[in-house]
C-alpha cells in the first residue's frame, strides 16, 4: 500500500470520526437499574437513534413502555458517545385499584454509551413527569440505569467502505 491510499485511509478516519456518533444501526438487549427490562435501539440518521423500552418497576411491579428519540454525539471517537433525548411514557400497575391508574407522560434521558466489538454499554438518568397519576403514585420519577445491548445490525461507514475499495484495485 503505497503513501497515498495511507494518507487516504487517515484522513477519511479522523472525519468519520467526527461525523458518525454510533457504529451500530441496530441492537437490543437488558437495562437495570430501579426497572428491569428490555430496550431496543434503532439508528434512524446522522446522530440519533429511536429506543423502545419495555420493563417493570422493582418497586411497584407495573409495566413500562417508554420510547425516545435520542440525539448521539462522539466524546472520545464514535466508539465513546454521550446522547439526550425525549419521548413519550406509559405505565400500567400490576394491581388494579382505586389509587393505582395508567400513567402516561413526557421521559428525557441522559447518559453515555461506549460500543466493545458487539456490543454497546450504557449507564443514564431518566427523569419522568407523568401527566396522569393515581392518589398514590408520583407526578414525577428519577429513573437511573445501565443497559447491555448487542449489536445486531453493525454500521458500515466510509471507511470500511473504503478499505474494501482499496482492496478491489
Amino acid at each position: 500500500m503505497n503513501i497515498y491510499k495511507i494518507l487516504l485511509i487517515l484522513s477519511f478516519q479522523i472525519w468519520t470520526t467526527q461525523t458518525f456518533a454510533q457504529n451500530y444501526k441496530t441492537a437490543g438487549g437488558i437495562r437495570i437499574g430501579t426497572e428491569i427490562g428490555l430496550t431496543v435501539q434503532q439508528f434512524i440518521q446522522k446522530h440519533q437513534t429511536i429506543e423502545a423500552m419495555l420493563t417493570t418497576s422493582i418497586q411497584n411491579k407495573d409495566v413500562r413502555f417508554d420510547v425516545l428519540w435520542e440525539d448521539h454525539y462522539p466524546m472520545l471517537g464514535r466508539r465513546f458517545n454521550a446522547y439526550y433525548g425525549v419521548g413519550l411514557h406509559f405505565a400500567r400497575p400490576a394491581e388494579v385499584n382505586s389509587s393505582f391508574v395508567n400513567q402516561r407522560g413526557i421521559v428525557g434521558v441522559l447518559g453515555g454509551e461506549l460500543s466493545v466489538g458487539k456490543y454497546v454499554f450504557s449507564a443514564d438518568i431518566k427523569p419522568i413527569v407523568n401527566l396522569k397519576a393515581g392518589t398514590s403514585q408520583s407526578y414525577f420519577e428519577f429513573m437511573p440505569g445501565i443497559s447491555a445491548r448487542y449489536i445486531f445490525i453493525k454500521r458500515e461507514n466510509m471507511i470500511d467502505r473504503l478499505e474494501r475499495k482499496l482492496k478491489n484495485l
